[in-house]
């Protein structure tokens, strides 16, 4: 039952705008249940077929949800969980997620070599089942850590590859979040011209989308874009309004907590100039 409030509730914030207030709501009402679910079905896995079944749910369907409302080691057992019950049960597409997911987590913690691992992984599968979404995704991830990594022509390789792979893709969520990070990397490549226009395709596409916590996290991203290149007004601008938006989702991230130190830094360094 709790597996399908917590896929209710990713269902209800992918939706965006206040629909994803819904869901947030929901898995805050919900979050002691959830997550002794979450626990059994972990703890079963390898024993019971619908214990793998819903491990693989809540360490994929519930990811997003979770990520904003759970500290970093609980997310990280939803998604070793996670990929545990996908391959237990089967299901290829969820452990494509799960791979992507925990990528990202190594990302966050700098373990760059075992991120690209969990990319490469994630690419293969998703090219073994002809998810054409999860090969764009984890293309796009592999070049930021190969960047990351120090490896800067194979990176340039990568991004080259995303371009052209998602130039047929329509969905608007996805490509703000593809665009979202591909810009920065643009920067790094020299390539400013292209970094503005993947910001402002990103930005178009995440307010269609209503997906607050990516347009947060592309407003960070342009913040410290424009603090690099020392325009701290207009980086004050884009923190403020990431941060307005962190707060309507009652976002926890220490992300945000270190945009808002960044943002007093930058108000000294614009006063001065």
């Amino acid at each position: 039952y709790y597996s399908m409030v917590t896929v209710i509730c990713g269902s209800l914030y992918f939706d965006g705008g206040e629909e994803s207030l819904k869901g947030l709501f929901l898995f805050d009402m919900e979050k002691g249940n959830i997550e002794a679910g979450q626990m059994w079905a972990s703890k079963n896995l390898k024993e019971d077929k619908l214990a793998a079944k819903l491990a693989s749910q809540y360490g994929t369907l519930g990811f997003e949800v979770a990520s904003l409302r759970l500290p970093f080691h609980k997310i990280r057992d939803w998604v070793l969980s996670g990929g545990d019950g996908a391959v237990a049960s089967g299901d290829l597409d969820s452990l494509g997620n799960s791979l992507l997911n925990l990528g990202w987590l190594n990302i966050l913690q700098h373990n760059f070599e075992e991120a690209i691992s969990c990319f490469a992984d994630a690419r293969s599968v998703a090219e073994g089942i002809k998810y054409q979404r999860g090969v764009i995704a984890s293309t796009q991830m592999l070049s930021m850590g190969y960047y990351l990594l120090g490896a800067e022509e194979k990176a340039k390789e990568l991004f080259q590859e995303t371009l052209a792979l998602v130039e047929e893709e329509t969905d608007d969520r996805f490509l703000g979040n593809v665009f979202s990070n591909m810009a920065p990397l643009a920067i790094n490549f020299g390539d400013r011209n292209l970094a503005n226009e993947l910001f402002k395709k990103a930005l178009n596409s995440l307010h269609r989308s209503q997906d607050f916590l990516l347009l947060a996290m592309t407003y960070t991203n342009i913040a410290f874009e424009q603090a690099k290149a020392e325009n701290f007004i207009e980086a004050i601008k884009y923190a403020d309004f990431a941060c307005q938006l962190a707060e309507l989702i009652d976002s926890k991230s220490a992300v945000f907590e270190e945009l808002q130190e960044n943002k007093l830094i930058w108000k000294e360094k614009a006063s001065d100039t």
